[in-house]
């Protein structure tokens, strides 16, 4: 489907990006630790780089979430397919601006929904960072 093709290429970016920093902030003593002991390539992604670089990848994922809607919104516009965004554009059309701005305001309700759900998921799996 043209909605998910655009939404996901909206959105795949700053999680990528973000989980190359965070890979990337990891001191390469910690690197060379392991590989003196002798981890192999999975042991040293599981209990180096993802514990490492979670915080900036948890980061990401906000920014992700948010930008999927608007990724959402905007290939409804564009395609002409349901959605809260092709609603809000057909009801502006029409000149019943009250129910456009009831949808961007469903919109943006989600949208910080979603982004504490994440925030919550970040807190309750970082609680182990705080005493850092």
């Amino acid at each position: 489907s043209p909605k998910l093709v655009t939404t996901t290429l909206i959105s795949i970016f700053p999680v990528i990006i973000s989980t190359m920093v965070g890979v990337r902030e990891i001191g390469s003593r910690y690197r060379e630790v392991f590989q003196s002991i002798g981890v192999g390539f999975w042991g040293m992604f599981g209990r180096l780089e993802l514990p490492g670089s979670l915080p900036v990848i948890l980061g990401g994922l906000k920014l992700t979430v948010t930008l999927a809607l608007i990724g959402t919104v905007v290939s409804e516009l564009i395609f002409g397919k349901p959605g809260l965004g092709y609603f809000a554009n057909t009801e502006r059309l029409n000149f019943r601006v009250a129910n456009a701005f009831a949808a961007v305001a469903v919109n943006v309700a989600l949208s910080l929904c979603l982004y504490l759900v994440v925030a919550l998921i970040e807190q309750r799996v970082l609680r182990y960072r705080k005493n850092i």
